[in-house]
């Protein structure tokens, strides 16, 4: 008998796999974005995955993932507002030692303010994302929720 096999159509984007499995989401590698199928995903959640990257790099997987989402399908980006970070250090609300884990931990070479992100995901994408949220969560993350149109 074959197997059949289960279609994913949410997954979570990133260089490492969560310690923490997020519900209905599929980790996926994001040297694996190529294999997806375009127009196949409903939602994608990549939370610091711009952080790993350059600029050019990271116009590159908003493109990818743009083709790879469904009309309508729904762009999820969290990450470090770097504005935020150092308010948290100039009023001792972060200590240096956390400021240098949250901004370089894990070989991450790049820090966005939300909006270098708002910018990034309407400007250069041509407008083809409709950003559906802007907010911040706990004071340092913004989260940025994103419509393919």
């Amino acid at each position: 008998t074959k197997k059949s096999k289960k279609k994913i159509e949410k997954i979570y984007l990133h260089y490492f796999k969560p310690d923490v499995e997020l519900n209905d989401f599929e980790f996926t590698e994001a040297q694996k974005l190529d294999k997806i199928k375009d127009n196949s995903l409903t939602e994608i959640i990549i939370q610091d995955l711009l952080e790993f990257n350059d600029h050019n790099t990271n116009t590159i997987i908003l493109n990818k993932i743009l083709s790879k989402l469904k009309p309508g399908g729904i762009l999820h980006i969290q990450g470090l507002d770097v504005k935020a970070m150092c308010y948290g250090v100039v009023y001792s609300q972060i200590d240096t030692v956390a400021f240098k884990t949250l901004v370089f931990g894990q070989s991450k070479n790049n820090i966005y303010t939300i909006a270098q992100i708002k910018k990034l995901v309407t400007n250069e994408m041509n407008n083809l994302f409709e950003i559906q949220k802007i907010k911040f969560m706990n004071g340092l993350q913004y989260y940025i929720e994103c419509v393919k149109k």
